[in-house]
């Protein structure tokens, strides 16, 4: 058996949820919090490594025993007693129903036996309605039946089969069997769960009530509204991606006949050498459905419409309807209260 890294610093890990206010916490709570050390985007940090691993390569793959003692000595280097780690990706891949979650939450069990987690729920189909838009974003062009695995009203599962489009299986999003491995690795006390709605409906009480069980120091955001981050493309936007999508050139479309950033390779690797191929490649850098789409159609129309009909969203909520409501009562939140049961 592998021994516990030898630290008194103590851990927080941020695990995602993907889609629930990630961007913001990254960018405006954590490295605001005073006497935390943030470890946000830091490739070459030894416990940033561990993590990229931990989501992008394998696990089964790393020597826990020595990576352990990198670990320790990258943690035992930092000046504040406390270490927060985010990561939404710890939560697994969702176009493949959070695929890898059981697996990451044990590393990260071993790694810091003795972190505390945090967690950020959202309903169901809200969740997955913007895990939708995120396909269109990067290029995809299926339809929202064919994303949830809905044929002739009913939810099917999605085949062994690989398929280059994302497919999830909406059974599979139970926040209550992930709040509870996650408490039987690290304990109940030290697993924190808040729904999504809470941060947007009162920020103040939501990072309160995260400060308070991290025993974390006061702290208090901005009275400022916060800017929009990472926001999904509008319902317009989404519906010209899913129609122009099928037309760009992707590593899974080749059919594609459009290509996206034409001569950017080119322009890029000559960018130094003379001021028009800078400026070329600036521009062509916009040259992309995407930046078009968000920076430019979503700024001077956005169209906050519903991709999912009320009969899909019942339909995804009845699935998780028994299990919200049994989390509701683990985490001694009224979930009712947003719509989870």
């Amino acid at each position: 058996m592998v021994n516990s890294v030898n630290t008194k610093k103590r851990v927080i890990i941020h695990v995602g949820l993907p889609k629930a206010g990630s961007t913001y916490l990254q960018n405006e709570v954590f490295p605001n919090i005073p006497g935390v050390h943030y470890i946000g985007t830091m490739p070459g940090n030894p416990i940033w490594d561990y993590c990229d691993e931990l989501i992008r390569g394998n696990p089964v793959r790393i020597d826990l025993a020595a990576r352990k003692l990198v670990i320790e000595n990258a943690l035992n280097e930092v000046q504040e007693d406390v270490v927060l780690i985010s990561r939404e990706g710890f939560s697994g891949i969702f176009y493949n129903s959070m695929y890898g979650n059981r697996m990451i939450a044990d590393m990260l069990k071993s790694a810091f036996p003795n972190a505390k987690i945090f967690m950020v729920l959202r309903r169901q189909d809200t969740f997955l309605e913007s895990a939708y838009k995120q396909a269109l974003q990067q290029g995809h062009s299926i339809s929202i039946n064919r994303f949830l695995g809905i044929s002739h009203g009913k939810f099917i599962k999605p085949s062994g089969n690989q398929d280059p489009s994302p497919v999830v299986n909406p059974v599979d999003f139970d926040w209550l069997s992930m709040v509870r491995h996650y408490q039987g690795l690290f304990g109940k006390d030290n697993v924190i769960a808040l729904p999504f709605e809470m941060l947007i409906e009162n920020r103040e009480m939501f990072i309160d009530r995260f400060l308070e069980l991290s025993d974390l120091c006061n702290y208090r955001p901005s009275s400022h509204a916060p800017k929009k981050v990472n926001r999904g493309y509008s319902y317009t936007s989404c519906v010209i991606a899913r129609c122009l999508n099928r037309f760009l050139i992707r590593p899974w479309n080749s059919c594609g006949i459009i290509p996206e950033k034409p001569f950017y390779q080119y322009l890029y690797v000559r960018k130094d050498k003379h001021k028009i191929y800078e400026l070329m490649w600036r521009i062509t850098r916009l040259l992309q459905l995407r930046a078009f789409l968000q920076q430019g159609l979503d700024r001077v129309l956005y169209i906050n419409r519903n991709l999912l009909s009320s009969d899909k969203r019942e339909m995804i909520m009845a699935l998780h309807y028994d299990s919200n409501t049994e989390l509701s009562r683990l985490i001694e939140i009224d979930l009712g209260a947003w719509g989870y049961c």
